[in-house]
């Protein structure tokens, strides 16, 4: 595993969430930098998430450390979107 791929996703990660909430995730299987552009850098992870399924991630920063934007977006959420209610993370019902 890519450690400063890691220590990328889980800085990201945390910092989209209220300081009291618990990650969405209970491990990374695996991490690394899959493209390096002149002022983009976009990593990926494999994580397990909290209820044991499947998921992949892509980190995406730009910029420098004077000017710099981070996002991210779920390319894999297998048993769908998750959310954080009454104290846990627990899955998105789709209406049918």
């Amino acid at each position: 595993m890519d450690t400063s791929a890691l220590i990328v996703v889980e800085r990201h990660l945390a910092s989209c969430l209220p300081h009291d909430v618990p990650p969405v995730h209970r491990a990374v299987q695996s991490a690394k930098q899959v493209r390096r552009g002149s002022d983009t850098a976009i990593y990926r992870a494999d994580l397990v998430m909290f209820d044991g399924l499947p998921a992949t991630v892509e980190v995406s920063v730009a910029g420098d450390e004077s000017v710099r934007s981070e996002s991210h977006r779920w390319t894999v959420m297998e048993g769908g979107a998750a959310s954080f209610e009454d104290g846990r993370w627990q899955r998105i019902r789709e209406a049918a």
